[in-house]
């Protein structure tokens, strides 16, 4: 890992989640926009200062039809310890933050990592897959 690098990591709503580096672009916001696939972000401190940022606006947006992200808001609902958390349609990043009133980014550690990998896994073993199975089974009877 460079010195300039920013990783963090990204969840997909297929399950798929990828280490990123936030340092890639002119701007960190720059990065999650090309990454998230949006114009806006909103974000929520989770505990352990990860915090889980998403496209604001995926719910007015009428430009794709937002496809939930089963395995990151289960990772988000896991690490905030809260039994409820909005259902997030979109790619989802995870990054560590300060908690300090000035939220600067801070990379996130190769076990970090792993542990944040180990959680979208299950998640998607767990809860996802079977929700996704049954929306493709429907879609194949509709055809």
């Amino acid at each position: 890992m460079s010195k300039s690098e920013l990783r963090a990591l990204a969840v997909h709503p297929s399950g798929q989640h990828e280490v990123v580096d936030l340092n890639r672009k002119g701007s960190q916001l720059e990065a999650m926009y090309e990454i998230i696939g949006c114009r806006m972000v909103e974000y929520r401190v989770l505990g352990a200062g990860i915090t889980a940022w998403w496209d604001e606006e995926f719910l007015v947006r009428n430009d794709a039809e937002p496809e939930p992200n089963f395995p990151g808001s289960i990772m988000a609902c896991t690490l905030a310890e809260v039994p409820e958390f909005p259902m997030i349609h979109g790619t989802m990043i995870f990054i560590l933050m300060e908690d300090d009133g000035e939220g600067d980014f801070f990379s996130m550690p190769d076990e970090t990592l792993e542990k944040m990998k180990e959680i979208a896994d299950l998640s998607l073993q767990h809860t996802a897959q079977p929700w996704r199975d049954s929306i493709h089974e429907a879609k194949r009877r509709e055809n």
